[in-house]
Order: structure tokens, then C-alpha cells, then sequence
């Protein structure tokens, strides 16, 4: 969400959603989750620690709602961003999921069809 130097309202209330939806938490949950999420964000030398453990922990399906999930955080502000389109590639790549993969999620995000290989 930090990627592109603007970590709006927008973007705070759908990393919300997500943890919700996912977590089955409430509105104080969520934010108080998100809250601790962006605490270790910020004392973390860089998000690849993130990373190794998801890939080592977390099967490749919940792997890719991962990814659909940051594909709602980047679009939440209605622009992309070439150093979130960056970024994204980059935590596809470390998550062992494929630039497809990431496509897909995004444009299940996005409402759209499917997309030819």
C-alpha cells in the first residue's frame, strides 16, 4: 500500500476489508490487526522476511488469495503505480507463484474475463 508514497483512507478501509473477510473480525479488529501489520512493516529491514515465511507456511492457494488480496490494496486508490507494478512482480516472484497467477488475480479483482495464456 506504501509503494507508491500514498497510503490513503482508501486504501487503509479495503486492507480492512480484507482482514474481515478473511480473519472474520470486526471493524476494531481489523484495524487494530492492520495497525500491528503496518508497526511491523515499518521495524522490518525489508518485506522479503514476509515472504519467506508465507511461502514456507501457507499452501499455494491461500498463497494466491494473498495476492488477489494486494491486487484490492493497489487498485483501491483507482491508479497503478509503476513501483506497485514492481513491487507486485517482485512478492509474486518471492510467494513462488507465477506472473499468470498474479494476472488472474487481478483481474478477478478487476470483474474481468479470462485471460489468454
Amino acid at each position: 500500500a506504501r509503494a507508491d508514497d500514498h497510503y490513503g483512507a482508501d486504501e487503509q478501509r479495503v486492507v480492512d476489508d480484507v482482514l474481515m473477510s478473511r480473519f472474520g473480525l470486526d471493524a476494531a479488529g481489523a484495524a487494530k490487526l492492520r495497525a500491528e501489520g503496518e508497526d511491523a512493516e515499518v521495524e522490518s529491514i525489508d518485506i522479503y522476511q514476509f515472504t519467506k515465511a508465507i511461502r514456507t507456511v501457507i499452501p499455494i492457494e491461500d498463497r494466491i488469495a494473498i495476492v488477489e488480496a494486494l491486487w484490492k490494496v493497489v487498485l483501491a486508490d483507482g491508479a497503478r503505480d509503476p513501483h506497485e507494478d514492481t513491487l507486485m512482480r517482485q512478492l509474486v516472484d518471492r510467494l513462488g507463484l507465477s506472473p499468470m497467477d498474479s494476472a488472474l488475480a487481478r483481474q478477478r479483482v478487476q470483474g474481468g474475463g479470462s485471460i489468454q495464456a
